[in-house]
């Protein structure tokens, strides 16, 4: 079993690095449990989880992306509240999807597609920034963009908002 504890006072590059090193070995799709060391409620929207402080939880992550957005997100919030530790994450090596695990689709309200919709780029030219998504043209910050095309939640609110404009 390969253990990652994720706290306020590893730099956020060392978690990433530790990350790589900690999960190097496993299978994707991978089984992974969650358990938050905080006396806060964590909200993971990459993993589709509300985890209870002192609660532990399993997801599957469905490609080594998922779990490097998570891995940042929680890095995040670990130096934005201090939290030490904030999240332990472990995972067998060379594991695969245990039957009954919870695979990272809504279960709390979230609402999510099988596979995250990708927007299209439409114009870059350094001053502007326009994509596309299901036919929707909007101007989302550059930042709201993952390298993958996906939207981050900044990225799904403009997004939200251009589908209300647009009526």
């Amino acid at each position: 079993m390969s253990t990652l504890s994720i706290s306020a006072n590893i730099d956020r590059d060392a978690i990433s690095k530790n990350a790589a090193a900690a999960f190097a070995g496993v299978t994707y799709p991978v089984s992974v449990t969650l358990k938050n060391q905080t006396p806060r409620t964590l909200i993971l929207p990459e993993v589709k989880i509300r985890l209870n402080p002192g609660a532990s939880e399993e997801v599957e992550f469905p490609d080594v992306g998922r779990m490097r957005r998570v891995v940042s997100s929680l890095a995040q919030i670990a130096h934005l509240t201090n939290a030490t530790p904030l999240v332990d994450i472990s995972a067998k090596v060379n594991n695969s999807p245990r039957q009954g695990t919870k695979p990272a689709t809504p279960t709390t309200g979230f609402v999510a597609a099988a596979e995250p919709e990708k927007v299209r780029i439409i114009h870059d030219d350094g001053e502007r920034f326009l994509v596309e998504l299901n036919g929707v043209q909007f101007e989302p910050a550059r930042n709201q963009v993952r390298e993958d095309g996906t939207l981050t939640p900044g990225g799904r609110k403009a997004f939200s908002d251009a589908q209300a404009k647009r009526g």
